[in-house]
């Protein structure tokens, strides 16, 4: 089986941040496990722009496995640590040590 470019893209994201590639299990499940607490979805475009649907997935996987949910986008050739990600902005205060009351 070829390995295509958006396997080797979620490959790379999710090694990137400590976990893996979860691969085809049949469910509707983030693309990346290993990960502790937060549901990755990613996403490879050439425009490099999130799409509302690909938001609307990543917070339905981050509700479904009960954890803080983020969404990758990488566009072609790009490096991963310039990627767009998309995430809460109550999780990003919680990451920074001022979270809402």
């Amino acid at each position: 089986m070829t390995d295509t470019l958006w396997k080797q893209c979620e490959r790379r994201v999710c090694t990137y941040l400590g976990g893996s590639r979860r691969g085809p299990t049949g469910r509707a499940e983030s693309d990346c496990v290993g990960v502790p607490g937060l549901a990755i979805s990613v996403k490879r475009s050439q425009r490099g722009v999130p799409l509302g649907r690909w938001l609307l997935q990543a917070r339905a996987f981050g509700k479904k496995e009960r954890a803080e949910w983020a969404l990758v986008v990488v566009k072609p050739n790009q490096n991963i640590e310039d990627a767009v990600v998309c995430i809460r902005l109550g999780y990003l205060a919680k990451l920074r040590g001022t979270p809402f009351d």
